[in-house]
């Protein structure tokens, strides 16, 4: 144990000053004098002060970081690691349930938005409904998974119960030249994970990837900077995720 104490010699081995004492053969633990009391009080009360001053010099957003990347979740286990992914890239992001998006419509920060997965059906009750209205075709939107399925099916979209849920690894095929896959080659890996599928596009959307069992692995909407992936590529075992 460390001893700020003084120290002094006493029997055969150096005591410390500090409320406990060493003897040859045991060590007696002493409750401290109220003067070592205050003395240690002074020190913790310095040292929150010191953290509290830590914490307001540099608020959770940096004011010279002003623009940045809305994550609106929908209760996927991988949201935390969306924000993990788009900070990697030095960009700064906040995530918001999917009920607040209506209340972040006007933010002039927001630069961008990402949809989240979820472990909802798209047609089960009470599954989470986005509201995008202001975000659509005013800013650049993917939609993950769930989101992409949401997008979908409000486009007109078939989206359908899979007879066996897709869980595992996948090799994107690029079907339009589309500035989404810049820097990914053909075949890349991705990561599906998801229980209903897309199993046609709507006149609202155009297919840009495809895997071998999923006609409609990636889509954009149609007049909109808007993109939807039926992969993760959030997940590290989406090898071309990060540049995505």
């Amino acid at each position: 144990m460390w001893c700020p104490g003084p120290w002094s010699e006493g029997s055969i081995l150096k005591t410390c000053g500090w409320p406990w004492v060493t003897a040859p053969a045991q060590r007696v633990i002493h409750d401290p004098s109220p003067s070592a009391f205050r003395e240690r009080w002074s020190v913790l009360r310095w040292i929150g002060r010191l953290l509290l001053r830590t914490v307001t010099d540099h608020p959770t957003k940096p004011h010279h970081l002003p623009e940045s990347i809305l994550i609106l979740d929908h209760g996927s286990q991988y949201t935390q690691l969306i924000a993990r992914r788009v900070r990697e890239l030095n960009v700064y992001c906040e995530i918001h349930p999917f009920s607040k998006a209506q209340d972040l419509v006007g933010d002039p920060d927001v630069k961008g938005v990402i949809l989240s997965g979820s472990p909802s059906s798209v047609h089960e009750a009470g599954a989470p409904d986005t509201d995008l209205h202001g975000f659509i075709g005013r800013l650049p939107v993917l939609a993950i998974c769930y989101g992409a399925q949401l997008l979908a099916k409000r486009a007109g979209a078939p989206v359908e119960r899979s007879k066996v849920r897709e869980y595992g690894r996948a090799r994107l095929t690029t079907i339009s030249d589309d500035h989404l896959f810049d820097g990914i080659g053909a075949g890349s890996q991705v990561w599906m994970s998801h229980a209903d599928t897309i199993t046609a596009p709507s006149e609202a959307m155009e297919v840009i990837a495809s895997t071998e069992d999923v006609a409609v692995a990636a889509y954009r909407l149609r007049d909109a900077m808007t993109y939807a992936v039926q992969f993760h590529p959030e997940v590290y075992h989406s090898t071309d995720g990060l540049q995505l």
